[in-house]
């Protein structure tokens, strides 16, 4: 999730969720960017890998409905695409 952007030129939409009622929530387009370490922890800021943009669609369930649903993934604040 933390590499998760928001294309915010890209037009909302709704979609029926059930968590755990039935409900409406945002569908949004997206990217993740995907970069590659190498396997380091750390690396010089100009040695760093250039970001590939993967374009993904985002469901934004509200807060409120997402709790105790077990192990999954959740961002209160997404970035904005640059």
């Amino acid at each position: 999730m933390e590499e998760v952007q928001l294309l915010t030129s890209a037009p909302l939409g709704e979609t029926a969720v059930s968590v755990p009622a039935e409900t409406i929530a945002l569908q949004v387009s997206g990217q993740r960017l995907a970069t590659s370490w190498g396997g380091e922890l750390y690396l010089p800021l100009d040695e760093r890998p250039q970001a590939e943009a993967q374009s993904v669609q985002l469901i934004a369930i509200p807060y409120f409905l997402w709790g105790n649903r077990g192990m999954n993934s959740m961002r209160i604040w997404v970035p904005q695409a640059q």
